[in-house]
């Protein structure tokens, strides 16, 4: 852990025994240790015991992904206690991405907050600005702003983009 810049080995992009995707945290030290944790979702136990384990004063980490339907009782109890060591182990524990791609992860994030005793952040948040949730109100943002047929089809290879 030498130099202003660590990364860690790949960790699990969610349930290591669901995927073998992997992700990999980067830990930014200067003043402050500032530790990001990308897609986590706080599904991997030894995941969170090695962030904790760096000593980061701010975590921004990739929450569940509670709109899923694949997410277990048991999944969502992980990562809730994970989440738990986190927001008590950090000085500043941001929870953002998947968590929020849903109201109710808004209202998990607040249980969070009242469970461990400190706040328990969302980005914006942290930023100062305004919550805007547009994935979770995605089908009324499509309602209210159609797009063409095959228009994400045609954005991806460029034959279409977002100027109007």
């Amino acid at each position: 852990m030498d130099g202003p810049l660590c990364f860690s080995h790949a960790v699990p992009h969610g349930d290591p025994d669901l995927t073998n995707e992997s992700v990999m945290m980067t830990l930014i030290k200067g003043e402050q240790r500032f530790l990001h944790a990308p897609d986590i979702q706080l599904l991997h136990d030894q995941t969170v015991s090695q962030i904790l384990d760096w000593r980061p004063d701010i975590v921004l980490a990739g929450g569940p992904p509670l709109y899923l339907a694949i997410l277990t009782e048991t999944q969502i109890a992980r990562a809730w206690q994970n989440a738990l060591r986190l927001a008590r182990g950090v000085e500043t524990f941001i929870l953002d991405h998947h968590l929020l791609r849903s109201r109710e992860g808004l209202t998990w994030l607040e249980k969070l907050s009242t469970a461990a005793g400190r706040p328990v952040q969302c980005a914006a948040d942290y930023m100062g600005k305004d919550r805007m949730l547009m994935e979770a109100e995605r089908e009324s943002l499509y309602q209210r702003f159609p797009v063409a047929k095959n228009w994400h089809e045609d954005y991806a290879k460029r034959k279409a983009n977002t100027e109007h």
